[in-house]
This record gives structure tokens, sequence and C-alpha cells, in this order.
């Protein structure tokens, strides 16, 4: 009798932290100042799904982080000196998240565009955003189309799980990837 080990693919992922380092201490190799700093606490989170995008002032960085089972998105908004939370941001109707160990956020390379897919939803979440205010517009739903998983001992196995994605240079296209296959999506 074969015994398989099945994870936990649902477990709770509820607190956000980070850390302060000093790039320069230690003789140039980094020191840690502060360690493990709170910014979200006892939410429900995503385990996967969270960018980074360079504010339109080019010095500070804004951080955004799904939210799991639900329609928000966390924004943060980090300076040289503070992390400052501007909330959440919700998409009335939008499930972003099914399965929740899988699934990516990009931004575009002109930090003008978001997209975001999660694990067996077979959809992808676009919108705009804005580096100044860090707000999220104009966003869209797309499904992606279930294909063939390329099985020659099942050709009826179909691949519909969205795992990663990625922009094009010119911001144009969406690549996702999925377990068996690649689509390209024109925005």
């Amino acid at each position: 009798m074969e015994t398989y080990l099945i994870p936990n693919l649902d477990f709770n992922f509820d607190e956000l932290m980070y850390s302060k380092i000093d790039i320069n201490g230690n003789g140039g190799a980094g020191k840690v100042l502060q360690r493990e700093i709170k910014i979200i606490d006892h939410d429900t989170l995503s385990n996967t799904q969270m960018m980074t995008c360079r504010h339109a002032n080019g010095i500070d960085w804004w951080l955004i982080k799904q939210g799991r089972v639900n329609n928000r998105m966390h924004k943060f908004l980090f300076t040289k000196d503070s992390v400052y939370n501007y909330g959440t941001q919700s998409f009335p109707g939008v499930e972003f998240s099914k399965w929740n160990n899988g699934g990516q956020s990009m931004f575009s390379q002109d930090g003008k565009k978001f997209a975001t897919t999660c694990r067996g939803m077979g959809k992808i979440f676009v919108a705009d955003f804005d580096r100044c205010t860090g707000m999220l517009n104009n966003h869209q739903m797309f499904d992606v189309d279930t294909l063939s998983a390329h099985n020659p001992n099942d050709t009826t196995q179909k691949d519909f799980l969205t795992e990663g994605l990625a922009f094009s240079p010119n911001g144009r296209f969406i690549y996702v990837y999925m377990y068996f296959n690649i689509q390209q999506l024109d925005l």
C-alpha cells in the first residue's frame, strides 16, 4: 500500500513584516537595525502575490500585497525613514485567489500597469497604476483559455491553472504561464 503526503493548501498567512538594515554597516556587509517590524497583523493574506514598484519621485517604493479570497489589495509606501500604510483598495465583484499556493503579481517596466493571477482562478487581473498616489484604476479581468496539457497518455487532460505572469518590455503583452502552456494576452 502506497502512502502519499498531501500538503495542507489552506493555511493562514496573517502577518507581514519588514526589517531595517544599514547597508553600510558592518564594514559594508550590512547590519540589521530592527528585525520583524509588523505592518500587517491578524489579517487574511495571500501566500503569494506581493510586488514593489518605484514611486514616481524615483526614490521611494510602493508595496502591493494581495488579500486572500477577498477583493482587497494592501498598499504601503516605503520611504528612507518610514513606512506608510495607505490602507486597502477593494474591487467589487473580483475574486483574486482560489488555491493559495501559487500565483504572481507584476508591474510593467514603466510601472504604469499592474497585473496579478492566482492558481485556480484561470483569470488575470490588470489595472492602471498611479505611481504618485498608489491607486489602481480602470481594472479589468481577463479569462485565460483552458488548453490541452499535452499528455500523450491522457489526451483529455486540460491545463487551466495559472501560475505566474510577466509583462513584455513595452507593456503591451502579458505572458501567462501555466503548468504546460504559456499564453500571450494582448492588452
